[in-house]
């Protein structure tokens, strides 16, 4: 009797968790789009690619087989669409299409009494908090930052050119543009730098930030499964705990030094203080400390990926050196402005950008109540739907051979590149599909600033330097092997310099 009643619940068990699984499947309002049966059905393997770093690959993967539009979850939608980016991340026309609020799973809101970040806040609260920061981005300070800047990358040719004489060699420049993008963002962020170039190492405040993504980024995966997430955070040791309270420590004394601080420095602090918009002390430094991951993270890897693909190409980077040089009679006449009345130099930025997708996975939003309409179809309410940056920009329905590093689809007069006999159409890209700043109210507030960073660490390391690869380029770094934990993980890239 107890083995047929057993056989009978568990039949009954099997049966109802059939009929859930079919229905989530094949009944849900979003078993229309393609996508994995298991991603379909169930977070967890959603969850694991994130925690393991190889949720970008995957996705890129689902895009390459199912096509512009892919389910990737129970819940949520990948595009790779140009038409989506505006539709997902800008404001919207009218009220019946509301704009788009942030996934609170990966981006919950902060708790009451804590402070704000821009990242985090709603609505109101990241109008709010830009509009305070958005003095420290103005043409105006620019224009006031470009000399600190290039102080910075002037120190980070002095170094390496010391290391190129001593007869060191190769020489990993991730991280060295490493160093050199915190020392700036710091200098900007603090009104002082932590002597990352100087010391050739990292602060301890930096590293215990650069080593913590990775962390940060597991954790947060768990949140698809509140259980989880609550068992991993008990299980968080006591010392990493300590090591965060003192990381915060750190940041908030450098901050309220600084703003004890009178100065001509002509740091972020310096027009904050001048238009703080309600902001509070914390709120200044959590952000602060938003600006330094931001601004040194994800400019560190388009550096590092711009640089890998010239050294594998060896006809792009003897061209683009060869423009560089032969703009500047000295290094101290480069400047921004002359750096991009560059044309070959702009395009390799682009490609660079492009081919290495510096933000690879898509930035979610969710679909509010009432629902709203994205490239044409009507979602429900709760859908989860992004982007996929590094997916479309190395997508065939966007680009032309899209996985060779081509500057010259970026250049007006449709030359032919290297290792093609005639010239390439590619008036019939998608290039509205690279958009590696977003766009809409949140797009990134500092992408000026980064492209003034990015354009002067490469001009000046390519007129100080010829670039090659340590040893064959095919024992060069694959980037596409590198894990992504919001970022691309931190991989070394080795490079044979020689003084120019």
């Amino acid at each position: 009797m107890a083995v047929n009643t057993l056989f009978v619940f568990g039949t009954i068990l099997i049966f109802g968790v059939t009929l859930i699984a079919i229905k989530k499947v094949y009944f849900h309002p979003l078993s229309r789009y393609p996508g994995p049966f298991l991603w379909a059905l169930t977070r967890l393997p959603y969850m694991l690619a994130f925690r393991s770093g190889t949720l970008a690959h995957k996705i890129r993967d689902f895009h390459a087989q199912y096509g512009d539009v892919v389910r990737v979850a129970p819940n949520e939608l990948s595009y790779i669409k140009p038409d989506a980016i505006r539709e997902i991340y800008a404001k919207r026309p009218n009220a019946l299409l509301k704009t788009l609020p942030k996934d609170p799973i990966r981006q919950p809101p902060p708790k009451p009494g804590q402070p704000v970040s821009m990242l985090e806040g709603n609505d109101t609260d990241h109008a709010r908090i830009r509009k305070g920061w958005s003095h420290s981005f103005s043409n105006q300070a620019l224009s006031a930052q470009e000399p600190l800047i290039t102080s910075y990358v002037n120190k980070m040719v002095v170094q390496l050119r010391s290391l190129v004489k001593k007869g060191t060699n190769p020489i990993d420049l991730q991280e060295w543009y490493s160093f050199c993008t915190f020392d700036i963002i710091c200098s900007l962020s603090f009104g002082e730098d932590l002597a990352c170039l100087e010391q050739s190492r990292y602060h301890d405040w930096v590293a215990s930030l650069v080593y913590s993504v990775k962390a940060m980024v597991q954790i947060a995966a768990c949140r698809f499964y509140p259980f989880l997430f609550l068992l991993l955070m008990k299980l968080v040791p006591k010392s990493a705990k300590e090591n965060l309270a003192k990381h915060q420590a750190f940041t908030r004394e450098k901050v309220q030094k600084r703003l004890k601080t009178p100065t001509d420095h002509p740091d972020f602090l310096s027009h904050l203080e001048k238009n703080r918009d309600n902001l509070s002390d914390s709120e200044i430094e959590i952000n602060a400390a938003t600006m330094i991951f931001a601004g040194s993270h994800t400019l560190q890897s388009a550096l590092t990926g711009i640089t890998l693909r010239l050294i594998q190409h060896p006809e792009s980077l003897q061209r683009v050196t060869k423009e560089v040089r032969s703009a500047f009679s000295t290094e101290n006449q480069i400047d921004m402005k002359s750096l991009l009345g560059l044309p070959y130099l702009r395009a390799v930025v682009q490609e660079g950008m492009r081919s290495t997708s510096p933000v690879p996975l898509g930035l979610t939003r969710m679909i509010p109540d009432g629902g709203s309409i994205i490239c044409g179809d009507a979602l429900p309410a709760g859908t989860v739907v992004s982007y996929h940056m590094w997916a479309a920009n190395t997508s065939p329905s966007n680009f032309t051979d899209p996985d060779q590093f081509v500057p010259e689809r970026w250049l007006d007069n449709q030359e032919a590149y290297p290792g093609q006999k005639s010239k390439r159409d590619f008036a019939k890209e998608k290039k509205d599909a690279l958009q590696p700043f977003l766009q809409g109210p949140r797009d990134c507030i500092g992408q000026n600033l980064a492209r003034v960073e990015l354009y002067l660490i490469i001009g000046h390391t390519l007129y100080a330097f010829d670039m090659a690869a340590p040893g064959k380029l095919s024992e060069l770094m694959v980037w596409e092997n590198q894990r992504t934990y919001a970022v691309w993980d931190r991989s070394p890239l080795p490079v044979q310099l020689s003084l120019a």
